[in-house]
């Protein structure tokens, strides 16, 4: 069993922590996830001001420490954009 042992390739957009399960089927995410009162921490990954603290913008406060992340900005598709070109 290697669940865990892997390293993620990908990119990661928002992350929404709830108190219990939102979804019972498949889904089409928002492209913005927004803090209700079942959110417990709200992660939008996009504060590239402070590269090194992920900020929580639920009202909890649950922010924590980024060690050894790549910031890529991304175009509306999830395309990484190339060195200079506007957000």
């Amino acid at each position: 069993d290697n669940y865990g042992t892997d390293d993620f390739s990908g990119v990661i957009d928002e992350v929404r922590i709830s108190n219990g399960a939102r979804y019972t089927e498949d889904f089409t995410p928002y492209a913005s996830f927004e803090s209700d009162e079942d959110t417990l921490a709200l992660y939008h990954f996009d504060d590239f001001d402070t590269p090194d603290t992920l900020t929580d913008s639920s009202p909890n406060a649950n922010h924590g420490t980024v060690h050894g992340a790549t910031y890529v900005r991304v175009d509306q598709n999830l395309q990484p954009l190339r060195q200079g070109d506007a957000r």
